[in-house]
């Protein structure tokens, strides 16, 4: 499956000497270097100490069956810790790739990393470029959402500057839009602004920050998305909010 294999490959660059655990974890070790060990209580592995003992860093868990709150219920003071690196969509399932050992690292307000809120269709690629080393690659077909934010806060009522740090690969069609840009309400679906890309709009092969500038009315939750119109393939980093004075 070539999911597997840019996702192997993927890892090989992203992480150094990692021990993965999953029920995957063999499969996305073949193209890198790094060790690898199946878990299923009952079946595989089942030890409360299984973590420790084969030095698990990573745990790459399949959402399908339960697995990965098989991981959330029998090791909870790791998996409360752990790290949300990347969502994946592989087959018919969401793929969670946890560090379990994170480095504490500094708070950035406001700042949404896209991998972890891909939607289908997309990847969470590597990306040396990238603030973390990986950023959602969305291919150029038909039209599809890239991600979709919800914030974790509810945000004030105010002006505010939403940040989308995007870069393109190849434009298809020299004429059209080919990604949107925009913010709704959480709950209600409500508009609050949005920024249509246009092939005018790019800096091809190195990152672009494009601001889109909303009016919130209310205390609420947003949700920001990205939305592509198939007509390019291009890469986005993060989404960062910021109050405006």
């Amino acid at each position: 499956h070539h999911q597997f294999k840019n996702i192997s490959q993927d890892l090989g660059k992203l992480l150094d000497k990692a021990t993965l655990a999953g029920l995957w974890a063999p499969i996305i070790c073949l193209e890198n270097k790094h060790k690898a060990h199946e878990y299923y209580p009952g079946l595989i592995n089942d030890s409360p100490d299984f973590l420790q003992k084969y030095g698990i860093t990573h745990v790459f868990t399949t959402t399908i069956y339960g697995e990965n709150e098989n991981f959330e219920r029998n090791f909870p003071g790791a998996m409360n810790k752990a790290h949300l690196l990347a969502l994946y969509h592989v087959w018919r399932t969401q793929v969670l790739l946890y560090q379990i050992h994170p480095l504490p690292s500094p708070k950035k307000g406001g700042i949404y990393e896209a991998e972890l809120f891909t939607q289908k269709g997309n990847i969470p690629r590597y990306d040396k470029d990238a603030s973390q080393k990986l950023a959602v690659f969305s291919p150029s077909k038909k039209s599809h959402f890239v991600i979709q934010i919800p914030t974790q806060k509810s945000y004030l009522p105010g002006k505010y500057m939403i940040t989308y740090r995007i870069r393109t690969k190849e434009i298809y069609n020299k004429k059209d839009r080919w990604a949107r840009l925009d913010v709704i309400s959480a709950e209600r679906r409500h508009l609050f602004g949005y920024k249509e890309l246009y092939p005018s709009d790019i800096n091809k092969d190195s990152y672009k920050n494009f601001y889109l500038k909303v009016t919130i009315p209310r205390t609420q939750k947003l949700k920001i998305r990205v939305y592509s119109t198939g007509s390019a393939s291009f890469w986005v980093d993060w989404v960062k909010i910021e109050k405006m004075n």
